[in-house]
């Protein structure tokens, strides 16, 4: 089996491996800059935010790296004006819902979501802040 990923290493706390063709992401943490503990919470967090929310997908802690699936998109900040201000809307209103189920830290920045133009749809990808209220 080749395994055929991309290495996005523009992140402060994680490398992040993206297999296209079998639709998964692994973020490795770098150095010692994350606690296991702090991914038990990630994943934990994320996962229980993906339950509630559309757009948000779940996370596991599998053996010291972050798991999961590959939102279906363009990341925003690749976008063009007219579907990155689209995209900034959507996103809004998703980071919203997230903090009314009393969850604050959510990391949404353009590299951290994800548009898709077809589903008129934001995913967002990164929740190494997130936090309960």
């Amino acid at each position: 089996m080749e395994l055929d990923f991309e290495v996005d290493n523009d992140g402060q706390m994680f490398t992040v491996l993206i297999f296209d063709r079998l639709g998964w992401v692994v973020k490795v943490p770098k150095g010692n800059v994350i606690k296991h503990k702090d991914l038990k919470r990630i994943s934990s967090l994320q996962t229980e935010i993906a339950r509630q929310v559309d757009g948000v997908l779940p996370c596991w802690l599998v053996n010291g790296v972050l798991v999961m699936p590959k939102a279906d998109g363009i990341r925003a900040d690749y976008l063009a004006k007219p579907e990155r201000e689209r995209a900034k809307h959507l996103k809004d209103v998703k980071k919203r819902e997230i903090e009314r189920l009393g969850f604050w830290g959510v990391e949404a920045s353009w590299k951290n979501t994800i548009y898709n133009p077809g589903e008129d749809k934001v995913y967002l990808v990164d929740f190494h802040r997130i936090e309960r209220r």
